[in-house]
């Protein structure tokens, strides 16, 4: 790729990150972060203490202060989902007993649609087995 068109290149995404940029200023959540950050800042500047974040990061360290302030952010901890939370689908195994045509996976799919179109959801519920 040459100078040329990696330039162009960078020049699109800088234009879609300000374009993003300009979203979020519009953008109540962050509008009220930002009075948040300023009341904060107006606070710490009445105490003498004007970069107390910092000295609190330097004294208790990023994960005291995270767990300090997180009542106070608008989800909180218990608001956010962390990757992995969600139980895996248990796997189950769909044999037909007159064709002895078997199926394998985590929901009903392939032919077990087809068996349920043919024979009804219950009767092929029946049928499957967890594994």
């Amino acid at each position: 790729m040459s100078k040329y068109q990696s330039y162009k290149v960078l020049e699109q995404r800088l234009q879609a990150e300000l374009e993003k940029l300009e979203a979020l200023k519009n953008d109540k959540d962050v509008a009220a972060a930002a009075a948040k950050e300023g009341e904060f800042k107006e606070l710490t500047a009445e105490i003498g203490c004007p970069d107390f974040m910092a000295m609190a990061i330097e004294v208790y360290g990023l994960a005291a202060v995270n767990a300090a302030i997180a009542p106070f952010n608008s989800k909180g901890e218990e608001g956010k989902r962390g990757a992995g939370t969600r139980t895996p689908r248990q796997r189950k195994r769909w044999t037909h007993p007159e064709t002895g045509e078997t199926f394998e996976g985590g929901k009903a799919g392939g032919p077990v649609l087809d068996w349920i179109k043919e024979h009804g959801k219950e009767k092929v519920a029946t049928w499957a087995v967890g594994i």
